[in-house]
């Protein structure tokens, strides 16, 4: 792989990117996004397509 050394060295364009740099962050989005995922799914709190169990319904009126 290339190093930003081996470049053309012209860093005043506007969008040069540190592609170590934006990788590192992507994966580390990626794991965050991961472990919230696993959080939602084994929290319980969140029942998608499951009735809510309401209780005895009484008609007193």
């Amino acid at each position: 792989m290339a190093d930003v050394s081996d470049l053309s060295g012209d860093t005043s364009n506007r969008f040069f990117y540190d592609y170590e740099y934006v990788r590192r962050g992507g994966l580390i989005f990626a794991a965050i996004a991961f472990v919230v995922g696993l959080l939602v799914i084994f929290s319980g709190r969140f029942r998608c397509g499951r009735k809510k169990q309401l209780g005895a319904m009484t008609d007193d009126l």
